[in-house]
């Protein structure tokens, strides 16, 4: 389950999802050389809610986050430290830095911080699910998503 540190009203339904915090997760995709998946989001966004509800409760997301992928929550109106990149950020100031207009919005890193990609909005099981298969099978390296979307759906 979840580490401590993160708020319970953050994630909601969403307890069989491994959430870590910024830093904590990003030591260990550095460790593992597996990507991070984070979920920006606040206690009060219902389009949030209705994502760890619907979206993190299903079990292929489950399991291909929990084993392809390090979930982390960043509260985007929090005060906790984020260490990035020889910066140090309280969350929100981290939200803001990566240019998060609205919540929620899922932003991927890989193992080097480097972004991925981030798409904002409410995403549905398949639309994420979308996602974590072009990341977590490398595909982002080759190949545009909009190209993988068309190559997968034909």
């Amino acid at each position: 389950g979840a580490s401590g540190k993160i708020n319970s009203n953050l994630i909601g339904e969403a307890t069989d999802i491994n959430w870590t915090d910024f830093n904590s997760g990003f030591a260990k995709s550095t460790e593992s050389g597996k990507p991070i998946m984070a979920f920006y989001t606040t206690s009060w966004c219902s389009w949030c809610k209705k994502m760890r509800k619907e979206t993190f409760t299903d079990g292929t997301i489950i399991d291909k986050l929990n084993s392809s992928f390090v979930p982390v929550i960043v509260n985007g109106e929090g005060s906790n430290k984020v260490n990035f990149r020889d910066n140090e950020f309280t969350e929100s100031e981290f939200t803001k830095a990566m240019q998060v207009r609205g919540f929620p919005t899922t932003i991927f890193f890989d193992s080097s911080g480097k972004v991925i990609l981030g798409q904002p909005g409410y995403l549905k099981p398949d639309q994420l699910e979308l996602l974590l298969s072009y990341i977590g099978d490398g595909a982002y390296k080759a190949q545009k998503f909009e190209d993988y979307m068309k190559q997968r759906q034909s």
